[in-house]
């Protein structure tokens, strides 16, 4: 199975929720530049799921249809989690609301 992080301008918010799903410390996450429409593999977590994240410049119901659709055509199971509701200007200042969210979104996966 592979997770896609699909996001439009919060380049911290899917760094942050793919270092969670893989385990790893993201207290000292460093955002650079991510280029838009370009899968970045992130890794591959204990139960052998691949990670990825992919930043939009369209519309990102556009983007998730396509990925659906790939999906599909080379019959691999995917999840999308789209974390453009975090695109807020505000993000950095409610950055434990937001890892206290993810962390919750982590846990009921995982059940």
């Amino acid at each position: 199975m592979k997770y896609i992080y699909v996001f439009k301008k919060n380049d911290y918010a899917a760094l942050l929720a793919a270092y969670i799903h893989l385990k790893m410390d993201y207290k000292h996450i460093k955002t650079k530049a991510i280029e838009p429409m370009k899968l970045f593999f992130m890794g591959i977590d204990h139960k052998l799921n691949e990670v990825y994240i992919i930043k939009s410049s369209c519309k990102i119901k556009i983007l998730i249809n396509i990925l659906n659709g790939l999906a599909t055509i080379f019959n691999h199971s995917i999840i999308i989690i789209n974390l453009s509701k975090y695109d807020s200007f505000f993000y950095r200042i409610n950055k434990k609301e937001l890892n206290r969210s993810i962390n919750k979104r982590m846990l009921e996966w995982r059940l």
